[in-house]
């Protein structure tokens, strides 16, 4: 039973290093790879003055969905990646916010690279 315990310890260490991208790795060896999903590129925080939640926030003309957790909004654009994130967030009785934000490229490095460095941003809309 040791045995076996230890065969699967060092198969998932090998597993888990193949996918860090050592050198002696080639690229056909990243089929055999599992990776987890990537975080979305931008990530939208989005809470009302002192932190109170904000009923039915929107992104703009269908630019990606939100969804409530507890005194915080959490949106997702639509577009996932690199490059230049040009958004409007609405809420009824709420200042329309435009949010214009840049998702750095990154290079990919190992199977399991998204391309990309992720981002949070926090939003505080005003109330009209």
């Amino acid at each position: 039973m040791n045995r076996s315990l230890t065969l699967l310890r060092t198969t998932l260490f090998v597993l888990s290093l193949s996918a860090c991208g050592l050198p002696w790795m080639e690229e056909a060896d990243c089929a055999a790879v599992l990776c987890g999903p990537c975080a979305p590129a931008l990530s939208l925080r989005v809470s009302g003055a002192s932190g109170k939640p904000v009923p039915e926030v929107v992104l703009g003309a269908g630019q990606g969905s939100c969804s409530a957790d507890g005194n915080v909004v959490s949106c997702n654009p639509s577009q996932n990646g690199p490059g230049r994130y040009e958004l409007d967030i609405q809420a009824p009785g709420y200042r329309s916010v435009h949010l214009v934000e840049q998702v750095a490229a990154v290079e990919r490095t190992g199977c399991c690279g998204c391309g990309y460095e992720p981002r949070v941003v926090n939003v505080q809309l005003v109330p009209e």
